[in-house]
């Protein structure tokens, strides 16, 4: 970035500090499926609200929005469901929902 673009973003009171919360490590999938895996052996059900945990209930969301694109497209446009995360999914049983 230019000086020029610096000192223009300075002007308008742009704020350079990097939030805490960006700077933690990503959860990885693998950690999200065994916490859903978990959660499912405990209640039986893939309902997570987001009171309940509000980081696993995004998660789920993600994971039912990949597998309509899946099977929609052909493909994940993130390339993120790969076969190996599609099969671990369905191991549980768990699925892309009603369609919206």
């Amino acid at each position: 970035m230019t000086q020029e673009r610096i000192d223009q973003l300075n002007e308008l009171g742009f704020n350079w500090e990097v939030r805490p919360a960006l700077e933690q490590p990503r959860v990885t999938w693998q950690s999200r499926f065994d916490e859903l895996k978990v959660f499912y052996e405990k209640e039986g059900h893939f309902d997570v609200t987001q009171e309940q945990n509000a980081s696993l209930h995004r998660w789920i969301q993600e994971q039912k929005q990949r597998l309509r694109q899946l099977q929609k497209h052909g493909q994940d446009i993130t390339k993120r469901m790969g076969p190996d995360r599609v099969a671990a999914l369905e191991s549980l049983g768990f699925s892309k929902g009603p369609e919206i």
